[in-house]
């Protein structure tokens, strides 16, 4: 590519901070040029067989143009949409610029079907398919192959940057594929375009208006062996997210359970978020995160975790182990959340 109207830490403050907020998976995305021709790029997760069961998803492939004096999205737009399925494959193209003409996005974008390079007449092009595979929690596995097609002096176009891999995209989010500046001498009204793919579940009507019913119980157990146990009940729709939280569980600084749970020398308060999908072979994924207050007199902190996806039949009780926390002798302590899960 030629010099750009960014300096070279300008635009590395760009690329870092789209790697900081998780909108890139690796910084190669952004610089497949010419010179990594004949690399060998990450697999692709295999495919599912295409058919119509499956979570329902929204898949959509974009760009955004930058103006250089104003507000981000100058020119954009988005292809894709509608209802897909795992397995699904689609090619979308997007055109932007002219050629011969060094504004970036000006003489009209669009973004549509696959485009042909010979019938081209953009400054830029792009042939992007994507493919969902796999949805975990709110994780969507997405297989990408993609090319960018550079309009040369003279004509025709040169292969300038592309990848092909499985990227992860958060339900409702995006990932960046490539990131273009325009030259420095060329006046472009456009400093930069961005092209991402974005994903997020759709709910089933058949489903949106079931509700779930879940049965929580909390098992704190010492090192000696004592146990004490909290519960709780909450129900939600499904693909709900439902908060929950347990009463506070008192321990005595010795390790042996508080004498007066309303002063103890140790409290424990677990909390926590969780939400059930109802899929259409009749299991459960189930998508749950908590999280653990430790208050030693009167001071206190909170630790959260990680989310957990687990699959569950109807009715079914399954248990997780959390973590321990805190200081001793709550740290030595074995925690435990068993749940079940019923269709109303």
């Amino acid at each position: 590519m030629t010099h750009n109207m960014l300096r070279p830490t300008a635009r590395l403050q760009i690329v870092l901070g789209l790697l900081a907020a998780g909108l890139v998976a690796s910084a190669t995305r952004l610089s497949a040029g010419p010179e990594h021709a004949g690399m060998t790029l990450p697999q692709q997760a295999p495919a599912v067989a295409l058919g119509t069961a499956g979570p329902r998803l929204s898949v959509n492939v974009g760009f955004t143009c930058t103006p250089a004096y104003g507000f981000t999205g100058n020119a954009s737009g988005s292809a894709g949409g509608g209802t897909w399925r795992l397995g699904e494959r689609q090619t979308i193209g997007i055109e932007v610029g002219t050629a011969g003409h060094q504004d970036l996005c000006g003489g009209g974008s669009g973004v549509g079907g696959a485009v042909d390079p010979g019938e081209s007449r953009a400054l830029h092009l792009w042939n992007v398919t994507v493919q969902p595979i796999d949805v975990k929690g709110e994780q969507i596995a997405v297989n990408v192959d993609w090319k960018r097609f550079d309009a040369v002096p003279g004509g025709g176009y040169e292969v300038r940057a592309g990848d092909r891999r499985t990227i992860a995209v958060g339900n409702g989010g995006r990932q960046v594929l490539d990131l273009v500046f325009a030259p420095a001498d060329s006046g472009s009204h456009d400093t930069s375009v961005l092209v991402h793919v974005e994903a997020s579940l759709l709910e089933d009507p058949a489903l949106a208006e079931t509700r779930l019913g879940y049965d929580l119980w909390l098992v704190d157990r010492d090192a000696a062996g004592r146990e004490v146990t909290r519960h709780v009940e909450i129900a939600g729709r499904h693909g709900e997210s439902m908060a929950f939280r347990f009463l506070p569980i008192g321990w005595s600084s010795d390790g042996s359970p508080a004498g007066d749970e309303r002063r103890p020398d140790i409290a424990v308060e677990v909390t926590g978020t969780i939400k059930g999908m109802l899929q259409r072979d009749g299991l459960l994924q189930l998508v749950v995160q908590p999280s653990r207050f430790v208050r030693v007199g009167e001071v206190g902190g909170s630790t959260g975790y990680r989310e957990k996806t687990l699959t569950a039949k109807a009715g079914e009780t399954i248990r997780m182990d959390i973590p321990p926390s805190g200081p001793n002798p709550v740290r030595s302590h074995k925690t435990s959340l068993s749940l079940t899960v019923r269709v109303r």
